[in-house]
């Protein structure tokens, strides 16, 4: 390894010029922590503040299923939305008014 400048067990390799600046930039990496060892960001949250959420939670999923028993697993399935054939006819003349219009452009260009 020419190009490495250090190991992880502190010695240096490769860019003598560097070896007396090395031990200021293990210091301000051992201060400002290891990003591979990053602990997480998160903020803990109070016993109080969870049993908050989850009942508000609850609170939405019994809105979601009704005011009667809840049910469990309920998912659901938006109904599909089908076109008319007449519908699909205006989009297929459409479709192909908009195919020979290209096909003439593209002759006309040749």
């Amino acid at each position: 390894m020419p190009h490495s400048v250090g190991t992880e067990a502190g010695t240096t390799v490769g860019f003598p010029l560097l070896q007396p600046v090395l031990p200021g930039f293990v210091t301000v990496n051992a201060l400002s922590g290891d990003s591979r060892h990053k602990a997480s960001t998160r903020s803990p949250l109070s016993v109080a503040a969870r049993a908050r959420i989850a009942a508000a939670q609850r609170a939405r999923w019994a809105k979601v299923r009704g005011h009667g028993k809840q049910k469990q697993n309920v998912v659901t399935v938006l109904k599909k939305k089908t076109m008319s054939a007449a519908a699909r006819r205006k989009i297929a003349a459409a479709e192909r008014a908009r195919w020979a219009k290209e096909e003439t452009a593209k002759k006309k260009s040749a």
